[in-house]
C-alpha cells in the first residue's frame, strides 16, 4: 500500500453512496475514524441524496464536519451550499462508479476503497481485497477495516474500538407520541431484505397486544409490497383492535427516525428501519434470512450501540 502523508491531515472525505441501512452500518466507522484522527479532525461526508437526513444526524452527533449529496448524475450539494472541500485523501466504504469524478473534484491524491468489483481499480488509488461474499465478519467490521488501512496508510496510531453510544436526535426531530407505549412493525421494505408473510406480523401484533392492556401496534406500511399488505390488514379483523393504527409512511427520514425514537420496540426484517432502531437504542427484533450474504452474521446491528437491546431470528425462505 503506498503511504502518503497527508497534506492537511484535519480535512479527510469518506463516502457511503448506497442504502438507509448500509449507511446506518458505517457511521461507527466515522466514530473509529474520528478517534484515530484527533477530536479536531475535519471529516466530510458524501451520501446518496436520498439520505440526506442521515447525514445531518451524523452532523448531530459530531460524527462528521460537514456533509454533501450526490444524485444520480453525479450532481454534488452540500448542507450550506459552500463549494467541495479539497482534501489529499478520501475513503470509500462502497464501490460506485460516480466516485471517480468526485475524487478529482477534491483533487484527492489518496482514495481507498475496497476491491469488491473490477471497477474499484479504476475509482481508487488503492484497494483492499475483503472478500465479503465469504460473510467472514460483519458489515461493520469490514467499515472498520477500511478505516484501520487508512490509519496505517497514513502511519496514524490505530485506536482500540469501543463503539459508540446510541445516537442522539434533534429537538425538532421529535415526533409526536401516538400512544404513551406503542410498538411498530414494519411489514413492508424496498426489497433490500427477505420478507415475512403478513400473516406472520398480524400473528405478532396479537402477540404484543397481550403484554398488557396499555401496548399499543402501529403497523408501519410503506415499500414495494405495500398496496397488496395494506389490502390485507384492512380486510383483516386486526384493523378493527382499538389499539391497533396502519401508518403509511412518512414524508422524510427525520419523521421516521423521530417515529421510531419514542417506539418501546421495533419488529423488522432485515432492512433500514431495524438498524435506525437500533442505533437509536430502541429493543430491535430482526428477522434475517439464513444465506450467508444476508445472515444476521453479516447484516448484524449488535456490538457497537451501546445499550440497545436486540433480538434476532433466522427465516428459511419467507417463512419464519
Amino acid at each position: 500500500m503506498i503511504n502518503l502523508p497527508l497534506k492537511n491531515r484535519d480535512s479527510i472525505w469518506v463516502t457511503r453512496t448506497d442504502a438507509i441501512g448500509d449507511l446506518v452500518l458505517s457511521l461507527p466507522a466515522l466514530g473509529f475514524l474520528k478517534a484515530g484522527l484527533g477530536p479536531e479532525s475535519e471529516i466530510n461526508l458524501l451520501v446518496d441524496r436520498s439520505n440526506r437526513d442521515l447525514a445531518e444526524w451524523a452532523q448531530f452527533n459530531k460524527l462528521c464536519t460537514h456533509f454533501y449529496t450526490i444524485d444520480s448524475k453525479g450532481v454534488i450539494e452540500s448542507e450550506s451550499k459552500e463549494a467541495l472541500k479539497p482534501a489529499s485523501a478520501a475513503i470509500s466504504l462502497v464501490v460506485d462508479k460516480r466516485l471517480g469524478k468526485f475524487f478529482k473534484n477534491i483533487s484527492a491524491e489518496f482514495t481507498l476503497g475496497p476491491r469488491t468489483k473490477i471497477s474499484s481499480l479504476w475509482i481508487f488509488s488503492e484497494s483492499i481485497s475483503q472478500n465479503r461474499s465469504r460473510v467472514e465478519k460483519s458489515e461493520m467490521e469490514y467499515n472498520l477495516d477500511l478505516v484501520r488501512a487508512f490509519l496505517q496508510s497514513k502511519k496514524i496510531p490505530v485506536p482500540t474500538f469501543t463503539g459508540l453510544p446510541s445516537l442522539q436526535i434533534p429537538e425538532n426531530w421529535q415526533f409526536p407520541r401516538p400512544h404513551p407505549h406503542y410498538w411498530v412493525l414494519v411489514v413492508s421494505n424496498r426489497g433490500s431484505a427477505k420478507n415475512l408473510p403478513i400473516e406472520f406480523y398480524v400473528k405478532k401484533a396479537h402477540e404484543i397486544l397481550k403484554l398488557d392492556s396499555e401496548t399499543h401496534v402501529e403497523f408501519l406500511v410503506k415499500g414495494w409490497d405495500a398496496k397488496q399488505r395494506l389490502e390485507f390488514l384492512r380486510q383483516d379483523r386486526i384493523s378493527k383492535e382499538k389499539r391497533v393504527s396502519i401508518i403509511e409512511g412518512f414524508e422524510d427520514l427525520k419523521t421516521l427516525v423521530g417515529y421510531l425514537s419514542k417506539a418501546r420496540g421495533v419488529v423488522s426484517s432485515s432492512t433500514g428501519p431495524l438498524h435506525l432502531a437500533h442505533a437509536l437504542g430502541v429493543h430491535s427484533i430482526g428477522y434475517y434470512p439464513k444465506k450467508k450474504v444476508e445472515s444476521f452474521k453479516r447484516w448484524r446491528p449488535a456490538g457497537y450501540w451501546h445499550r440497545a437491546p436486540l433480538e434476532f431470528f433466522e427465516i428459511d425462505n419467507e417463512t419464519p
